[in-house]
């Protein structure tokens, strides 16, 4: 009963999420990505994210006006052609590809950037004067959060906090 829900809920998604637009990329995640050419189209499958799925499978034309602003693949593994490269290229259509974190692995094509969102990250690089504040921001906030404990009527989490008077004040163990 538990997959015929889940499956519902997938594809829900996936028609709520059908149609492109040359203002917004389309994203691609799962496992087995394809994207290659085909009979001179851009043929993308996407991955499988869950069980059971239909693999959903996109043709892009070349110089249609619905062409998505880029193709993004999100933490997914698969397969990309050199041809396809080459056509992504021709239609000024950047391949993006991110890691689990977001993160940026590849990226090919021209991808549309803000020079002033450039500059002002370049100035943020060049001018740190906020790293030495940030050391006496926490301390400054752990002394609050001790304070606070020391208020807190006597129960069991607050007799194992380092505020308590009968624990000691030295750091934590961390993990190794």
């Amino acid at each position: 009963m538990k997959d015929a829900a889940w499956t519902d809920r997938g594809d829900y998604w996936d028609r709520s999420a059908f149609g492109f637009s040359r203002d917004a990329p389309l994203v691609l995640t799962g496992h087995g990505a394809h994207i290659s050419v085909h009979q001179g189209t851009l043929l993308i499958r996407d991955g499988f994210t869950r069980y059971p799925q239909a693999q959903t499978v996109h043709r892009l034309f070349p110089g249609t006006p619905d062409l998505p602003s880029a193709v993004v693949l999100v933490d997914g593994d698969g397969q990309v052609s050199v041809d396809a490269l080459q056509w992504l290229s021709v239609q000024s259509a950047p391949l993006i590809v991110l890691d689990w974190r977001g993160h940026v692995t590849v990226a090919t094509g021209d991808v549309p950037a803000d020079p002033d969102v450039w500059l002002a990250q370049a100035r943020a690089i060049e001018i740190r004067p906020f790293f030495p504040l940030a050391p006496r921001l926490l301390a400054e906030k752990f002394a609050a959060c001790v304070r606070t404990l020391r208020t807190l009527p006597e129960s069991g989490a607050v007799k194992k906090s380092p505020g308590h008077s009968g624990v000691s004040d030295r750091p934590a163990r961390r993990c190794p």
